[in-house]
């Protein structure tokens, strides 16, 4: 969510300001929520007991809730579209700022003229996307995306400093 932020700085009149807000005040009600769903779930149930895959459904389950385990899971695979698709549309307007710098070539520093949409790097972005999930099952791609957020802020901290 974050870095999300710092993406569409230029979409804003106050940044130095809102900015941070926005940053530290997303990330607070994170954490305040991830701690919250952690107290509530093993208060239901031992961690011990509860698995690696789903150990929020499989906390109802074991209390005998399985129509909240299907709403759950309903809501995980909301979850999990909203990020990709966030994460597809800062992608894309990456790519718009690094070929209107001059690092991607300039067909990726156009914009769509009545949208006003970066449509040559949606389209990059998403043809990549769909090959990446055709080639790869979805834990190989959650170790590349665990690498590559890695690598990412790696190279944001030693380009800043």
């Amino acid at each position: 969510i974050c870095s999300n932020f710092s993406f569409h700085y230029h979409a804003n009149q106050y940044v130095q300001r809102d900015l941070p807000i926005g940053i530290l005040g997303s990330l607070l009600a994170c954490v305040i929520l991830y701690v919250a769903v952690c107290l509530v779930i093993t208060g239901m149930l031992p961690y011990t007991l509860l698995g690696e895959d789903a150990p929020l459904a499989e906390a109802f389950s074991a209390k005998g809730l399985k129509f909240v385990t299907v709403l759950i899971s309903i809501g995980a695979v909301a979850g999990l579209t909203t990020t990709l698709l966030v994460g597809l549309y800062v992608q894309s307007r990456l790519y718009l700022g690094l070929g209107r710098d001059g690092l991607l070539p300039s067909i990726f520093s156009k914009v769509h003229p009545t949208l006003h949409t970066p449509l040559h790097s949606q389209i990059w972005v998403g043809c990549v996307a769909a090959v990446l999930a055709g080639l790869f099952n979805v834990h190989a791609l959650s170790h590349i995306l665990s690498v590559g957020t890695l690598v990412l802020k790696l190279q944001n901290t030693i380009c800043n400093c």
